[in-house]
């Protein structure tokens, strides 16, 4: 992970949408720093006084279980008062908590100002020339235009693809004979299997391994064995795979695929991507328990850095047979 020094609002303004994988607008973007649980989080900007508590409260308690050390408060808004209303009760409150704020600002895409100070001119700042942009660009980092876009990118199917799935799944679906617990439990091996070996090779699915495998999802023991086993550093490669089924699922069976997307996200640090795949989720399986779990975790500013692998001998499905005596 490639480290950058802020030194100056600037800098502070270019890390957000690199951070946040999009550029936020109406948001308020809380960066911390200085602790092994650092985070950024991003969330819509409140307009009342009682959405301003919650939105406070959430952060507050983010900070407390990450152990936030230093924090940058950067609100996005063309006008002043609610950066303001805002910033006039986080600042304090993050103080209050322990926690250092290096910097508030208030920025439209042009210009940026201290959110106290609304009735200065403000500075006018351009971000396609700064270094960070120019080293994330370099790496092949790409930013979205806004937070739409990204939902976009996971509603995007190839409806070529989506047909012969479907097909397909009809065929596995004519042919199925209720599946008893050794059935289920060859199925939640290949499921392993299939990860693995798009881990190791990085060979896309065919379409009738796409269609076995989300009609496999939809029991969530078998779920279990396409994410539970995951690491950090596993993350990346299995970002693709999964991107990969989503385009090419038919909408009855979004679901499964989705709510492993979300975990995967999280656990590659991609939150923004995270929460959207929970949402496309929920709009399915609105009681889905994985995507209830990363909601959770989003919602806390779990870190990644806490997870911790399930063994298989955990999970009934993937569980060598006990020897006896």
């Amino acid at each position: 992970m490639t480290r950058f020094i802020a030194r100056d609002p600037e800098d502070l303004l270019a890390i957000v949408p690199f951070a946040m994988g999009f550029q936020p607008s109406e948001s308020v973007v809380l960066l911390t720093f200085g602790a092994p649980g650092s985070f950024h989080a991003r969330m819509d900007l409140p307009r009342t006084p009682r959405d301003i508590t919650a939105v406070v409260r959430t952060l507050l308690h983010a900070c407390a279980r990450n152990g936030t050390e230093s924090a940058a408060v950067v609100v996005f808004d063309d006008g002043p008062e609610a950066a303001a209303a805002l910033c006039e009760v986080l600042v304090p409150a993050l103080v209050a908590s322990g926690v250092s704020v290096i910097e508030a600002l208030r920025a439209d895409g042009h210009r940026w100002w201290l959110p106290m100070e609304p009735d200065q001119p403000g500075v006018a700042y351009d971000l396609k020339g700064h270094l960070l942009t120019a080293q994330r660009v370099y790496a092949g980092d790409a930013v979205l235009g806004s937070r739409e876009e990204l939902v976009r990118g996971l509603q995007a199917r190839d409806p070529a693809a989506v047909e012969r799935v479907e097909a397909a799944c009809a065929r596995l679906e004519a042919a199925e004979d209720g599946g008893d617990a050794s059935a289920q439990s060859v199925e939640a091996h290949w499921v392993r299997a299939l990860c693995e070996g798009y881990q190791a090779a990085e060979v896309p699915p065919t379409d009738e391994e796409v269609a076995r495998l989300l009609l496999a999802l939809e029991l969530p023991a078998i779920r279990d064995a396409s994410w539970c086993h995951l690491r950090r550093d596993q993350a990346p490669r299995q970002l693709r795979l999964w991107r990969s089924v989503l385009r090419r699922s038919p909408d009855r069976l979004v679901a499964g695929p989705s709510a492993v997307l979300a975990f995967v996200a999280w656990l590659a640090g991609e939150g923004a991507l995270a929460w959207c795949a929970v949402d496309r989720c929920r709009q399915e399986r609105p009681d889905d328990t994985l995507a209830s779990l990363v909601a959770d975790a989003l919602q806390g500013a779990l870190s990644p850095h806490t997870w911790v692998p399930v063994p298989d001998a955990d999970l009934p499905l993937l569980a060598p047979p006990r020897r006896a005596g």
